[in-house]
């Protein structure tokens, strides 16, 4: 599968939003581009959209998992308690 030299918004055979696909994405806890397209009825016919919708969704992830890595904000110790 190659993809497109010019990146989509959004799936135009169906009409549907890449920022649609990332929220549900989000909210069912997935990034398996076969399992968001049965569940929201994108890339189905000419599949132009796929590449683009790979790349954000793994663009997604790794922003999910840099999110996690944070470190968590440094509390000064309380010198009542050593």
């Amino acid at each position: 599968m190659s993809c497109s030299f010019k990146r989509l918004s959004r799936c135009e055979c169906h009409e549907v939003a890449f920022e649609e696909i990332l929220r549900y994405s989000r909210l069912l806890g997935t990034d398996d581009l076969n399992s968001l397209m049965e569940r929201i009825g994108f890339g189905q016919t000419c599949t132009a959209c796929h590449c683009d919708v790979k790349a954000l969704l793994s663009e997604q992830s790794r922003e999910m998992v840099d999110a996690e890595l944070e470190p968590a904000s440094v509390v000064a110790p309380n010198p009542r308690f050593p």
